[in-house]
């Protein structure tokens, strides 16, 4: 099964929006545009918020087709000559739409649920290795009952005595 790339329209100018715009407002829009080119709806658009060096805000949209037409291939095959096109949506705005780099962002919800999963999974094999590794009721290894070599003679220290006492002390 072959997987189906995503677009990106990195650039979309506050004023090719409707006004007082909100994040859902702008999906609608921008799927409302693409109703008869793309299989989407606005669950499968993400719109990231971004701020020009001067300040002025735009958006980037990403968007997901859930499934392939005869519009998504031409598109697809025009980007990859031309590695952008057009997308007019009216007498004097159009996007810039190219293939998206990235891959779309997990939903937060599953995320946390999954790593939820894997921490009790971590914490389940960490309980595991605490009981192999320390299982007092099974010593690691016997105690050494017998020395295992016999102190040869240089090893056996050679001591001197000293009479430390002086003439004082008696």
């Amino acid at each position: 099964m072959s997987t189906i790339s995503s677009f990106c329209i990195p650039r979309m100018d506050t004023r090719s929006l409707p006004a007082e715009s909100d994040e859902d407002k702008i999906k609608t829009f921008v799927a409302s545009k693409f109703t008869n080119i793309l299989d989407l709806n606005e669950d499968n658009i993400d719109i990231v918020i971004k701020y020009t060096d001067q300040g002025y805000l735009y958006y980037t949209a990403f968007l997901h087709p859930i499934s392939t037409n005869a519009c998504y291939h031409d598109i697809v095959a025009d980007i990859e000559r031309l590695e952008k096109v057009k997308i007019h949506f009216s007498d004097k705005w159009f996007w810039t739409m190219r293939m998206s780099t990235t891959t779309r962002p997990r939903d937060f919800e599953n995320l946390y649920e999954d790593i939820e999963e894997e921490f009790a999974w971590f914490m389940d094999q960490m309980a595991h290795d605490e009981m192999v590794l320390f299982r007092p009721e099974e010593p690691i290894m016997e105690p050494i009952k017998e020395p295992i070599m016999e102190p040869s003679k240089e090893d056996v220290p050679r001591t001197k005595s000293f009479d430390w006492s002086s003439e004082d002390d008696e």
